[in-house]
């Protein structure tokens, strides 16, 4: 909770409001998927506080993702015996070019696969861009989502990496706003209270 006292003439009478502080940066907004999706499993809630790289979601699509690297990877290891086997049998004359330049082709076609497979089951969870903590959730878990559909705020916890530490903006809603609407540029003493 803060409160904010702000002097108004010789006297110094002081008007108190709540407000909250944010960082300069403002507070990160987390968009959901480029592509329609469900909410599968919601891991954090609000007031949370959470890490870089932390998951905060899991899509419905995780799954099969998951599946289709677990398919690729078994399919690389495959063609890496063969690759194996197929050398073998090279420098023993029993086995002709291009089955070996076959063998490798093959085993660059599946590593290629499993980037792309590994890159799609990233992209079937949310994850945190900052440490910080959750400030609002606006899709639970078996809501549809999609492209500009689903957001999280998150507050940095850490915003003197990307700004000066002495410049903090206060924002403050007041009950009397006519008696300060004139002053501009006030000097203001915050209070932190827990």
């Amino acid at each position: 909770m803060i409160f904010v006292a702000v002097p108004l003439d010789a006297a110094a009478r002081g008007v108190s409001s709540l407000g909250r502080i944010e960082p300069h940066d403002g507070v990160f907004k987390l968009v959901g998927p480029s592509e329609i999706a469900v909410v599968a499993e919601l891991l954090v809630d609000e007031g949370d506080r959470i890490e870089r790289g932390e998951v905060l979601a899991r899509l419905d699509t995780y799954a099969i993702k998951a599946a289709d690297v677990k398919r690729v990877q078994v399919a690389l290891d495959h063609a890496k015996r063969v690759l194996k086997r197929q050398q073998e049998l090279k420098k023993s004359s029993f086995q002709s070019e291009a089955a070996l330049d076959e063998a490798q082709r093959d085993v660059e076609i599946y590593q290629a696969e499993l980037t792309a497979a590994r890159a799609q089951l990233d992209r079937a969870s949310i994850k945190a861009p900052v440490d910080g903590q959750v400030l609002a959730v606006h899709a639970r878990q078996g809501e549809r989502i999609g492209k500009l559909v689903a957001k999280n705020d998150v507050l940095d916890l850490d915003p003197v990496a990307r700004m000066d530490s002495r410049v903090i903006e206060v924002f403050v809603l007041l009950d009397e706003p006519a008696i300060v609407a004139d002053l501009t540029n006030l000097q203001v003493d915050v209070e932190f209270e827990e």
